[in-house]
């Protein structure tokens, strides 16, 4: 690594800091918080010293205490109030009411419209203010300012910090921006907006951290030029995570397949692939009866359409758990399910299908083509169905490596790609170099 050799007269090298802008950050629990949550826990590892700045908004009900034991004594984070705090606060409640149908989802269309008229680049923009303003002192003297997004609030924070210290700035995208229809709007000329400001943003930046090749190309095609300054630092899994869960299937019904889908369903339409699974285990006859279990939250009406495409008898519904109970529940499935939006950003690459191919148990998709699909082929681990399409070879397929004695999953030299303490050396190594004359 860059910063584990020896410095002059064999004393280690002085230690780098960086100041980490996350929004949204442990104890809240759930996809988009595990990823900065990684770095911050192993990069101290390799010689750095973290401060991080987040909201002090109330912790929503999905809150993750794995998480927070992770992040724990691994820097100093101190906490901002931004001026929309009670639009954050109200988050959870209204999603719920949105979930109901009727007129809670036409309260939620109106909040969203007017947020989206009102704030720029989304609700955190009072948030990315207040931390820009914070005394110089509570920034801990970094080196280098790093912000994950979304929300993208948390990038113009960065510029705002690295310009008022005189530090370079780095931009992690854990989804795309102005590339992502989940970000469009109908407002006028805000997409034009978006695609500027993130140009101006990812130029400014020393450099810009993606998850994929297939992000990298989509970042190029929209900014030309910028590919020295892209890394691809992949999602990933913690081994640490894995130590002690025991793997395969245990107590369990042996008349029943398990399906597991471990992960909320909100923000997208599950629908056309819930109806998918639905219409499959329909036309199952004989051998165990496939069960698929969602282990998260999820929204009444989507909860209404996943009990209307799948039969009662091969369907659950559980409440979402910490991050180390879900991923012993994974070891114990015999197929992994992933359901992703119908619309899919062909880039994207969810962190839970790093998770699934670590618990080493096949891999459904009921998805269209994307990196994702891409990756399960490729690792030889599963398969994917596109919901518009005939499911029954793609199915009949996975069930039989889920009753393969000898599945193993994918190769150990694959597996050790998607370590999250080397992603943290590989940023380290990034840095590093970024910043050494």
């Amino acid at each position: 690594m860059a910063v584990s050799g020896e410095g002059v007269a064999g004393r280690e090298p002085p230690r780098r800091r960086a100041l980490i802008l996350a929004a949204e950050y442990p104890p809240v629990g759930g996809g988009g918080v595990i990823r900065i949550a990684k770095l911050v826990k192993y990069l101290p590892e390799f010689g750095w010293d973290l401060t991080v700045i987040c909201s002090d908004e109330p912790s929503p009900p999905m809150t993750d205490p794995d998480l927070l034991a992770d992040v724990e004594g691994k820097g100093t984070v101190v906490k901002v109030r931004g001026p929309l705090r009670a639009v954050g606060a109200a988050a959870g409640p209204v999603k719920r009411a949105a979930g109901q149908g009727g007129r809670g989802r036409a309260v939620v269309r109106l909040l969203k419209s007017a947020v989206n008229t009102l704030a720029f680049p989304d609700r955190w923009i009072g948030w990315a203010w207040k931390a820009s303003r914070l005394a110089a002192t509570d920034y801990g003297n970094p080196d280098v300012v790093i912000a994950t997004g979304p929300p993208f609030s948390a990038w113009v924070a960065a510029r705002w910090i690295a310009h008022r210290l005189g530090v370079p700035y780095v931009l992690d995208v854990r989804d795309d921006w102005a590339g992502n229809p989940r970000f469009s709007t109908r407002a006028p000329l805000r997409d034009r907006l978006v695609r500027r400001v993130e140009r101006r943003l990812m130029a400014g930046a020393a450099l810009v951290a993606v998850i994929s090749e297939a992000s990298k190309a989509a970042h190029l095609r929209r900014h030309p030029g910028f590919g020295p300054r892209l890394a691809i630092i992949p999602n990933g899994f913690d081994p640490e995570d894995f130590e002690g869960v025991p793997q395969g299937s245990l107590e369990r019904d042996p008349d029943e397949l398990d399906f597991l889908f471990a992960g909320s369903i909100h923000g997208f339409d599950a629908r056309p692939a819930l109806e998918a699974f639905g219409t499959w285990v329909r036309g199952v006859k004989s051998g165990p009866r496939p069960v698929l279990t969602i282990l998260g939250e999820v929204l009444p009406d989507q909860a209404a359409a996943a009990e209307a495409a799948i039969p009662a008898a091969n369907l659950r519904l559980e409440s979402s758990v910490p991050h180390r109970a879900a991923i012993e529940r994974m070891q114990q499935a015999d197929v992994l399910v992933l359901l992703l939006r119908e619309v899919e950003v062909p880039e994207m690459l969810t962190g839970k299908l790093f998770e699934y191919v670590a618990a080493r148990r096949p891999i459904l998709a009921i998805s269209g083509p994307c990196a994702a699909t891409e990756l399960i082929t490729r690792l030889g681990v599963g398969g994917a169905v596109d919901p518009k399409g005939n499911a029954d070879d793609t199915l009949t397929r996975v069930v039989s490596l889920a009753r393969d004695p000898a599945f193993r999953g994918a190769p150990e030299g694959e597996i050790a790609l998607f370590d999250r303490r080397a992603q943290a050396a590989l940023l380290s190594d990034r840095l590093e170099a970024m910043l050494s004359p």
